[in-house]
């Protein structure tokens, strides 16, 4: 557990999935979890690790297998590019002090 910015960040889950393509089981693990805003987040930068899971549809198959997961388990699943997590962190900020957006 880390504290940043005021916010609990723990290790995200681990996900079961199938990629589908190879018909594989595989465990996608999250990066991390805010569970004081039950969200699962997943960071990704733009680079050609990123472009392949996009082009092979495993990346298709691990979001589509943390949204399940995250719906079964009331909580929210958001994948965020590394120039918008500042944003995202300030937003959540924003809702903690419980002004509106």
């Amino acid at each position: 557990m880390i504290k940043e910015n005021n916010f609990e960040i723990i290790n995200g889950q681990v996900v079961p999935y199938v990629w589908k393509n190879m018909n594989k089981k595989k465990l996608y693990f999250v990066d991390f979890y805010l569970p004081e805003f039950k969200i699962m987040v997943e960071i990704k930068g733009r680079n050609h690790f990123y472009k392949e899971n996009v082009e092979s549809g495993i990346f298709q198959d691990k979001c589509d297998a943390a949204n399940n997961y995250a719906k079964q388990h009331n909580m929210s699943f958001v994948v965020l590019f590394e120039e918008d997590f500042e944003y995202f962190i300030e937003n959540l900020k924003i809702k903690k002090s419980g002004r509106l957006f």
